[in-house]
This record gives C-alpha cells, sequence and structure tokens, in this order.
C-alpha cells in the first residue's frame, strides 16, 4: 500500500501517515500514564504502609492494656509493640489516655505522648508532635494535657504542661501550647494567637 494512497473512514479521508500520527499520539499517552503510575505508586503505598503500621501499633496497644492474651502473649505483644516505637522514633506508652478513631496521617514518625497524658475520641496527630508533662518543681503548670475530643494537632506542634484544649480545636504546624484552649478554635504560632470560630470545625481527616 503506498503513503500517499488515501482511505475512506466514515465519510472522512485519511492517509496511512495520519494513521501513524494517531497511533503515536495514542502510545505515548498511554506510556505517560503507565510510567505516572508507577513513579506514584511507591509514593501512595508508602504512605497507606505508615498508616497501616501505625494502626497496628494502636491495636496491639489495646490488645496489652485489656489483657487480651495470655501472659506470655502480652510478653511477645510489648516487645513486638516496643520494636515497632523504635523503628519509628515515637514515645507512645501504655498508660497514656487514648480515645477511639485516633488517626496519624504520616504515621508515627517523632511523635511523643506523656504517659500521664489524655487524648479525646477522633484526633488526628501528625507527624513530629510532643504532647509533653511539665515535671519542674514549683511551677505552676505542672502536670500534663489533656487533649478533647476531635482535635487536630498539625506538624510539629507542642502541648506542654497542665493545659486543656477544648473540642473542636485545630492546633497548626510547630505551635507552642502551655495555655488553656477553648473550644472551636484554631491555635497558630508560638505566640498563642487563638482565633474565635461561631461554628463548629469538622476536623475530620480525609486522605488523597
Amino acid at each position: 500500500m503506498l503513503l500517499s494512497e488515501r482511505h475512506d473512514c466514515n465519510n472522512d479521508q485519511y492517509t496511512v501517515n495520519d494513521y501513524r500520527s494517531q497511533s503515536c499520539i495514542s502510545g505515548g499517552y498511554y506510556m505517560a500514564m503507565k510510567l505516572t503510575r508507577a513513579y506514584l505508586k511507591p509514593l501512595i503505598t508508602r504512605s497507606n504502609k505508615h498508616m497501616l503500621d501505625s494502626s497496628k501499633v494502636l491495636q496491639i496497644r489495646h490488645k496489652i492494656n485489656h489483657r487480651e492474651s495470655t501472659k506470655i502473649g502480652r510478653l511477645l505483644l510489648n516487645r513486638k509493640y516496643n520494636s515497632l516505637c523504635i523503628k519509628y522514633g515515637c514515645f507512645l506508652p501504655l498508660s497514656a489516655r487514648i480515645g477511639k478513631n485516633i488517626t496519624f496521617p504520616h504515621g508515627l514518625f517523632g511523635i511523643f505522648i506523656s504517659q500521664k497524658a489524655i487524648i479525646g475520641d477522633n484526633c488526628c496527630i501528625f507527624q513530629h508532635v510532643t504532647i509533653g508533662s511539665n515535671n519542674l518543681n514549683g511551677s505552676q503548670g505542672a502536670g500534663a494535657p489533656t487533649i478533647g475530643d476531635n482535635v487536630y494537632i498539625g506538624a510539629g506542634a507542642k502541648i506542654i504542661g497542665r493545659c486543656s484544649i477544648g473540642d473542636n480545636v485545630r492546633i497548626g504546624a510547630n505551635a507552642v501550647v502551655t495555655k488553656d484552649v477553648p473550644d472551636n478554635v484554631t491555635v497558630v504560632g508560638q505566640g498563642l494567637r487563638i482565633i474565635q470560630h461561631s461554628s463548629t470545625l469538622d476536623n475530620t481527616f480525609i486522605p488523597i
């Protein structure tokens, strides 16, 4: 067949060169999509793996605290629990009171929670967050934080000492909190600038 020969297709005329150009475009698009998926798949898998590992740690923690195993089983679970905490460089003591449906979107990397801290339900905690106690003698803020329900804590935030965080609160990244925070507010910066909201905030984590 000659390249200059033309063919009718749905009353339109195409040359062989036209067919080849169209197949090259579709093939190039297919390859581009395939490469994009190949590049994004490991990233998505890593993110999901961190979340799965954090949920695994919480499940083990629940089994140990509620004695859902034999004595030897709890000993093995303790070893596994400690190894996972060491792996992620986090401190998540069994004595800390943590509520239901807590989310760690980026895993447990660098997260520190005090032994006497209290965390409510449906909270979302990002990486490198510190919820620590103030153990200084004579300090007015001595003690551990109490965090309410549906609280969103951004990456690198520090909540230190005997302070109470209300429900539906958003704490911005790298914010330092040492005082009580009321319900339905956003806390940003180290100067503890509080933004009051008239309506209830929805802090549900929505994965990408």
